[in-house]
Parts: structure tokens; C-alpha cells; sequence
């Protein structure tokens, strides 16, 4: 699956090397409330989570808002949606928007990473409760520019920086569960 900054949404499978393969392209309906970056997939509760970048209505306290798509219904899961308000995130981060620029799901817990390319942390939110935490990125490592996150099963967070002079970098840190 991959995702447009409108949330257009194409569907299709791996093909072999240098093939063309047929898609489904489906409009999720979300542009008018979201420009999107970063896509993951909830395998327990099969549900593609589409986390905003910049906020373009109808949630004007809401720092941070994910939407969730149902693959399996093929539409909108407004109750599956989650969001942090604007007073939460400046609560915890000094900030009161979050402009997403990529999300993680952990696999263990089921909780969501996500990291922007102008904030220097990474969230971490409970989509049950809302619950946030924000971890700093380290300092030492300068994180020019993040643009894509991912976890794996051992708890490590896999975190890529966009190319400054066309050095693009990849960053593994473990997460303490």
C-alpha cells in the first residue's frame, strides 16, 4: 500500500523485478482535513494509519490526529482514529503541534511511534488511551531531517534521515519496553 499526501491510497502486490503491475487506487476522503506523510499498517486490527502532517480542519485543538483506514472494509474507521490535543502535546513536548513525518507501529504493544521532520523527538502514543510520552532524539547524532520511521520485533526503531549533500542516513536505536 502506498499513500499520497491527499491520502490517495494504491493497492496492489509485489510484482517480480522491472514488472508492471496493476493497482487499485482509492480516495480515502481525507484531503480536506489532512496533508499526510508517513503510512503504517496495524496487522491486529488491520487498519492503515494515516497520521496528519499539517491539520487543514475541523480539529482545530488537535495537536496531533491520525486517521484509520479499514482494509478490510475499504473505508474510513472514524472510531479507530486517535489524537492528542494541543495542550497535551505542549504539556509534554513545549510544542502544540506535531507535524508528522512518519509512524511506527510496536509490535509488542501496539503502541505508535511517530516522528516529524521539524521536531527533535520522537512521540510515542497509546491509540487507546492517548496516553504520550516524547523521547528527545540524541543530540550527538544530528537528525538534519527525519523523514521515516519503522520498529521492529526486537523493539529496535529504525529512523531515516533525508540526504543533506546526498548522504542519506539510517539510525537504529533500542527502545527500553
Amino acid at each position: 500500500v502506498l499513500s499520497t499526501s491527499t491520502g490517495r491510497l494504491y493497492f496492489t502486490k509485489e510484482g517480480n523485478d522491472n514488472a508492471a503491475v496493476p493497482f487499485e487506487r482509492i480516495d480515502s476522503g481525507l484531503s480536506a482535513f489532512c496533508e499526510f506523510e508517513g503510512l503504517a499498517f496495524d496487522t491486529d486490527r488491520r487498519l492503515l494509519l494515516l497520521p496528519c502532517k499539517m491539520i487543514r480542519k475541523g480539529q482545530a485543538d488537535a495537536g496531533l490526529k491520525v486517521y484509520a483506514w479499514s482494509v478490510d472494509n475499504q473505508a474510513r474507521s472514524p472510531d479507530q482514529d486517535f489524537e492528542v490535543s494541543q495542550k497535551d502535546m505542549d504539556r509534554v513536548t513545549g510544542k502544540k503541534r506535531y507535524p508528522a513525518a512518519g509512524i511506527a507501529i510496536d509490535p509488542a504493544s501496539g503502541k505508535c511511534f511517530l516522528i516529524s521532520a521539524q521536531r527533535a523527538f520522537v512521540l510515542e502514543v497509546d491509540p487507546r488511551t492517548a496516553l504520550l510520552t516524547a523521547a528527545p532524539l540524541p543530540s550527538e547524532f544530528k537528525h538534519q531531517q527525519t523523514e521515516g520511521i519503522e520498529m521492529d520485533k526486537q523493539g529496535r526503531i529504525f529512523l531515516a534521515d533525508e540526504g543533506q549533500q546526498g548522504r542519506a542516513r539510517l539510525a537504529i536505536y533500542q527502545v527500553t519496553r
